[in-house]
């Protein structure tokens, strides 16, 4: 199970832009893992047993699911170099010195 919590987070992550706290993650996380297991639903035994299991164990090792999903996502700083769209404070022309 851990194998497949593995695969899911890295698909998760790159739907997921920056963390949230870990009550909204882990909620978002679980109906990733819904929608992801829906090609299971013409078995219908099957698939309740998948979602049974599989929000039972989301639920009962939230906290090493979180600290998993924060490690994959990147944060973003809204003033960093790194992220391009945004100019950094450094930045030729910005910043808080008169402009002449």
């Amino acid at each position: 199970m851990n194998e497949l919590v593995d695969e899911l987070i890295t698909s998760y992550k790159s739907l997921r832009r920056r963390k949230q706290i870990m009550k909204r993650e882990i909620e978002d996380f679980m109906r990733f893992y819904i929608a992801s297991i829906e090609n299971c639903k013409e078995d219908k035994t099957k698939y309740l047993q998948y979602k049974t299991l599989g929000l039972a164990f989301i639920e009962k090792n939230k906290t090493q699911i979180y600290q998993k999903i924060s490690e994959a996502v990147q944060p973003v700083y809204p003033r960093s170099t790194n992220h391009p769209s945004i100019a950094a404070s450094k930045a030729f022309g910005i910043g808080r010195k008169r402009a002449w």
